[in-house]
């Protein structure tokens, strides 16, 4: 017979669980991610009318505050200030 002592027991234990959760994140997991797709749409899309930084406000409303230089535009890409 096999001594094992108690902590190596639940070493052992242990090591089995993560490495079983690991193989079932990357086989499983793993491939679900690769086969997620976003899209926007194009009502969410602004491009600033001074730095002309493209970005997304996913708020409908007419007017945007730019990310990068904070000028507010309107969505038919007039500039407000």
């Amino acid at each position: 017979m096999i001594r094992v002592d108690f902590y190596e027991a639940i070493g052992l234990y242990l090591s089995f669980l993560i490495i079983v959760s690991l193989l079932y994140f990357v086989l499983v997991e793993g491939r679900n991610t690769s086969k997620k797709k976003m899209s926007i749409d194009e009502r969410h899309l602004w491009q600033c009318a001074i730095c002309m930084h493209a970005y997304v406000d996913l708020k409908e409303e007419v007017f945007s505050n730019c990310p990068r230089c904070g000028s507010i535009n309107q969505k038919d890409g007039d500039i407000l200030s």
